[in-house]
């Protein structure tokens, strides 16, 4: 473990680690300070030694790496800080870094990034099924609704398939727009219960992939579902208004 004479905090999630991943993070931190100390003894007063890491490698610290598929981007800096980050933290991940070099045709028109973060902010996600997800949050919490749409048929079969279509959209959502805090989800009500404990173990299992700490605490008898999430970064609205507010 560590050599030197600093003390180390571990967190109860650490418990969850092997030994040697937990060695080798405790000897990364070890290291940190020593180069912090060593730059300190040159700085004058007021100096920043050390400073969080921007939005963008923020983000990593979320990521489960062994899922990863590649990392790309087309703007030289940013290449060069994650290629920075993973040669420091995450080596056997470098493979997976690739600059996007086709200046014809860039990555914003290729994967249509705008429509893409249109839909990401927007109130309203249809399903497949022609339900849909209004997505409201506010000060508080987060509220989920899900409407039936043009799938009404009163059938609680259909109702069961249209809320497990539901679930898995609103988690894939929730990750997508960085919620957080209380979730409320408004299921269509469900008159079975083996049908209720369905869609509560599926959603338990659908945030279990979820890198930040996610709990799906109970459905109500109103199938109001609970969830709490982790808070971390601002959510992706309050980011876009950031940078929206920092660019007038």
């Amino acid at each position: 473990m560590a050599t030197s004479s600093c003390g180390v905090i571990l967190r109860t999630e650490a418990a969850k680690l092997p030994k040697e991943e937990l060695s080798k993070e405790i000897r990364t931190q070890e290291n940190r300070l020593i180069g912090l100390l060593d730059r300190a003894k040159t700085r004058t007063c007021f100096s920043r030694l050390m400073e969080s890491d921007p939005g963008i490698l923020a983000g990593f610290s979320h990521v489960r790496w062994e899922s990863l598929a590649e990392i790309v981007t087309d703007i030289p800096k940013v290449w060069d800080r994650i290629r920075a980050y993973l040669l420091e933290k995450e080596p056997d991940i470098l493979s997976c870094l690739r600059f996007y070099e086709d200046g014809q045709f860039p990555l914003t028109k290729l994967y249509s990034l705008e429509q893409v973060m249109d839909r990401a902010l927007s109130q309203k996600v249809w399903l497949k099924s022609g339900g849909s997800l209004i997505i409201q949050p506010t000060e508080a919490l987060t509220v989920i609704d899900v409407n039936t749409g043009r799938s009404v048929s009163g059938n609680q079969e259909q109702y069961l398939k249209l809320n497990l279509e539901a679930a898995k959209e609103a988690a894939r959502q929730i990750r997508l727009r960085n919620l957080s805090g209380i979730i409320l989800i408004d299921f269509i009500n469900l008159s079975g219960q083996e049908d209720r404990e369905l869609l509560l173990h599926t959603m338990r299992d659908l945030t279990a992939a979820d890198p930040v700490k996610t709990e799906v605490i109970d459905l109500t008898k109103l199938d109001l579902m609970e969830i709490t999430r982790k808070k971390g970064r601002p959510p992706l609205y309050e980011a876009i208004r950031k940078k929206e507010r920092s660019n007038e």
